[in-house]
């Protein structure tokens, strides 16, 4: 509930910036604290309620993001041609403060794997001790190495698709088919896990190795030259990326209770959602490192999308 009220008001405090400083600490520093605030108590509270479907509910949950991208594709870029980047800022505020009375209907449940009494000492109440066990050791690094590359189609896609021409509604498009891809994988790979036909480290080896090739897809995309085309190898890349990337997620967070029982599993979901934010960190800017040449088609949506 209070990630909800810090997220709206990092971007109703984004929305009077006067510089690039006022972005980085609304949407980045009071925003993403917000977020996390919301995102790992809900996924690990969620994991705690299921036991027989865990994996589904998550990729159900988690089906949300692909959604709500799909949806604010379109509408952000709707939102800024008729109120200014201000006025969706502001409207985007008043959105996500709706996070805060859907906090309140998460209910804690006492289960045989929880402990007796709550940590003691800042070490145990974030749940380090967990990286004494080489299993969730081995896991959280490779959680880590797979977060340098999986936001990176995410934050440029948009960009990517302005260089080539297609316009505000055009790189909206691109990121909507992406949002389309991850939202069905998430749902449909949540089912699969739950059948119990492949164990949950090979599916999740297996979609790991997926959202490696998709990512490659997206770089290796041919050049679009004009809008006409709609981008069509764009399109498809981002939509295979997303089916992939959209299958990876799920398995990541289903595969914690057991590798720390489901005691843990809250601050097992923080400490995994911690380390794929420091592969997101570093990846996306070293890859952007890379490119030549600057956003030059529509200047005035390109903030926006970007954003988006």
């Amino acid at each position: 509930m209070v990630g909800g009220v810090l997220t709206s008001l990092g971007f109703v405090f984004s929305a009077f910036a006067r510089s690039l400083l006022h972005l980085y600490l609304g949407l980045g520093v009071l925003a993403g604290f917000g977020w996390a605030l919301v995102f790992a108590p809900a996924l690990g509270t969620l994991s705690r309620y299921f036991s027989r479907r865990r994996v589904l509910a998550v990729g159900l949950a988690l089906t949300g993001n692909g959604a709500s991208s799909l949806l604010l594709a379109p509408t952000l870029q709707f939102l800024l041609d008729t109120f200014g980047w201000r006025g969706a800022l502001l409207l985007l505020g008043a959105i996500t403060l709706h996070l805060t009375p859907c906090g309140a209907l998460l209910r804690p449940l006492t289960l045989p794997g929880d402990a007796p009494a709550p940590p003691r000492g800042p070490l145990a109440a974030l749940g380090l001790g967990l990286f004494t066990r080489r299993a969730f050791s081995v896991f959280a690094l490779g959680t880590a190495l797979v977060g340098g590359g999986y936001f990176v189609p995410y934050v440029h896609l948009a960009p990517h698709a302005l260089d080539r021409g297609l316009g505000g509604y055009g790189a909206a498009l691109v990121v909507a088919v992406a949002a389309v891809g991850d939202a069905g994988a998430r749902l449909v790979c949540g089912w699969l896990a739950d059948q119990g036909w492949v164990p949950l480290s090979r599916l999740l080896a297996v979609f790991g190795a997926l959202t490696g090739l998709g990512l490659l897809a997206v770089g290796l995309v041919p050049a679009v030259r004009s809008e006409e085309g709609w981008g069509g190898p764009l399109l498809a890349a981002a939509g295979a990326y997303g089916l992939s990337a959209g299958s990876y997620a799920p398995l990541v967070f289903g595969v914690l209770p057991g590798l720390v029982g489901i005691g843990g599993v809250v601050q097992a979901t923080g400490l995994m959602m911690m380390l794929m934010s420091l592969g997101g960190l570093l990846g996306p800017p070293l890859s952007g490192k890379g490119l030549s040449q600057p956003v030059r088609s529509q200047p005035s949506s390109a903030p926006g999308v970007q954003a988006l």
